[in-house]
């Protein structure tokens, strides 16, 4: 199976790699050095490229400053989907009319270069995409309507491959035109970025950093005449696009390895990853990339690599930080009970505990819901010559009325105090009297008892649990018989037996990385006899909640030695 893993996955990259060279996906033109066998650029011009992503940093900065502050004024005042829908028209309207607006001012025709001997393929197809704009169509073109008017791809290629070697060479794009474009476009892009259209900043970024490079390489070549002594402008065009979209996304090795295979030239390795880090150390110097932003804004919970030892001290546990609140099953539960708890609350993840709290695994809301509407379950038989010893009970638990139910969720909270058949007043290990006599608030059922109660019920396979995969049924749309929601269903053939747990002293910091490092969603907290006492999900790690715990903790601490002095 490894083998035939191998050979689908070379399959299937070499079809990848045939169709995007056939369709010319991705690509931004055919990057080759300008003398034959040495580079398009000197060593010692590294130091310029920093220079350059660091600027491309501090634009990224500005940009991600200035989109914040509009996304959270889109959040307080464009909430209606009709206002998003008249705000996306509004803002096409304004974009279409910058397109087409500064062209116009730019009303300087250029004359198209007349000897094309010298150039390349490449170079004569770029001179012949590019726009006239009510320039003479056969001898003129309008530098800016190039930039606005060739679409994403088209105006990246002529920034990273159009002629300009120096002043000797003749400029495809003066700086005044390219400071023109760069400036209103990065606005653009800015109060785009957010409208409720799909939208992306993978191509705006490397656009608007591809004509601010072009722009700094002109700038070099008017302080050096015609020395030749800088790069031509077309690599500094692409160290500026790496910049940008770095200084925006701050994104190091991904970015390196796109931009390292859209140009297919390895020489370019060591500025990208020079800009693209510089790029990065300076706008986390001012604020957060884009991404990051909107994560935020949108409190979405996402953990950071690392935890802050100052906001996560080392004597914080993992039982201060947990929710104590859980929702829990037992491995025999009625249809009616299970029902009714999702549809009281928004949980996605249920312990399944015992009698005295002793955690079985945890079942899954998905899993629930498809077992309901798979009616996996079976009637309650009850006990030899009269009925069950818990029916009683049972019907003044979940199975009665609303204000019942919620009682008994009152109580399904805290698994220590789930009793079988016992009383309230349960010692620490969680027990009580395990006789049939209905004492208990919940009429928890014995798992011995429950074994011979019920009838074998119909196993449902797990494909066929996920062959609905995504569209789960929804709780509020299950709707059962009163005779089934009298029904028993019994998990421990669905439940996850073997999830992971943590104790409940061990410290935030060593529950923070196992949580991130695992991708876990849920992470049960159980004491040393294996009973659950609490539940962490991402929400409870989060930098904020533990700062919390940790401030709470420390004035714990202090109330008790102003009580101790006194």
């Amino acid at each position: 199976s490894l083998v035939l893993a191998l050979a689908l996955a070379f399959a299937l990259a070499l079809a990848l790699a045939v169709t995007f060279a056939a369709v010319e996906m991705f690509s931004f033109g055919q990057f080759s050095s300008l003398d034959a066998g040495q580079l398009n650029y000197s060593v010692w011009e590294c130091m310029l490229f920093i220079i350059l992503g660091a600027m491309g940093g501090l634009i990224g900065a500005v940009f991600n400053g200035m989109n914040k502050r509009l996304t959270l004024w889109r959040m307080a005042n464009i909430k209606r989907k009709e206002l998003k829908f008249v705000e996306a028209l509004c803002v096409g309207f304004l974009m279409s009319a910058v397109t087409f607006v500064m062209p116009l001012v730019w009303s300087k025709c250029t004359p198209l270069p007349e000897d094309l001997e010298d150039y390349s393929e490449q170079e004569r197809d770029l001179v012949n995409s590019l726009v006239p704009f009510y320039c003479d169509p056969k001898t003129e073109y309008n530098e800016v309507a190039s930039l606005f008017l060739s679409g994403g791809e088209g105006a990246i290629r002529q920034l990273f491959h159009a002629p300009d070697r120096g002043l000797k060479d003749p400029s495809t794009f003066s700086s005044g035109a390219l400071f023109l474009f760069f400036v209103p476009y990065v606005c653009m892009a800015c109060l785009n970025y957010g409208v409720a259209v799909p939208s992306g900043l993978f191509v705006p970024s490397l656009l608007a950093g591809a004509s601010f490079g072009r722009l700094f390489g002109h700038l070099l070549h008017k302080l050096d005449g015609d020395s030749g002594t800088f790069a031509d402008s077309g690599t500094y065009a692409l160290v500026g696009a790496a910049s940008v979209l770095g200084g925006m996304a701050r994104m190091t090795i991904s970015l390196t390895v796109i931009l390292l295979e859209a140009t297919g030239d390895m020489q370019y390795l060591l500025p990208l990853m020079l800009s693209l880090l510089t790029a990065r150390w300076t706008g986390n110097c001012f604020n957060m990339g884009l991404y990051d932003i909107h994560i935020h804004l949108k409190n979405m919970p996402m953990l950071e690599p690392d935890l802050d030892e100052q906001a996560a001290p080392f004597h914080l546990t993992a039982d201060t930080v947990m929710s104590k609140e859980v929702e829990c099953l037992r491995p025999f539960e009625k249809v009616g009970t299970v029902l009714d708890l999702l549809k009281d609350c928004e949980y996605n993840c249920f312990p399944v505990v015992d009698h005295d709290g002793g955690l079985h695994g945890t079942m899954l809301r998905k899993h629930l819901t498809s077992l309901i509407v798979h009616k996996a379950f079976s009637p309650h038989v009850g006990a030899p010559g009269g009925e069950g010893p818990n029916d009683a009970t049972a019907a003044e638990g979940l199975g009665a009325s609303t204000p019942a139910r919620k009682a008994a969720r009152k109580r399904r909270i805290n698994p220590l105090q789930i009793n079988c058949g016992g009383g309230d007043d349960g010692d620490d290990d969680g027990g009580g009297s395990d006789s049939g006599d209905g004492g208990g608030e919940r009429g928890a059922v014995d798992i011995e008892a429950e074994e011979g109660m019920l009838n074998p019920a119909p196993l449902v396979n797990h494909v066929v649990l996920e062959s609905v995969y995504p569209r789960y049924p929804e709780a509020s749309d299950i709707d059962v018989s009163g005779e089934e929601r009298e029904y028993w269903i019994d998990l421990r053939p669905y439940c996850n037996n073997a999830p992971y747990t943590i104790s409940a002293g061990a410290s935030v910091q060593r529950t923070y990385f196992m949580f991130r490092k695992l991708g876990l969603r849920h992470l049960c907290v159980v004491d040393h006899r294996m009973r659950l006492v609490g539940l962490i999900t991402r929400e409870n790690l989060l930098e904020h909640s533990i700062e919390y715990h940790a401030s709470a903790q420390h004035d714990r601490l202090l109330d008790g030695d102003v009580s101790d002095g006194e």
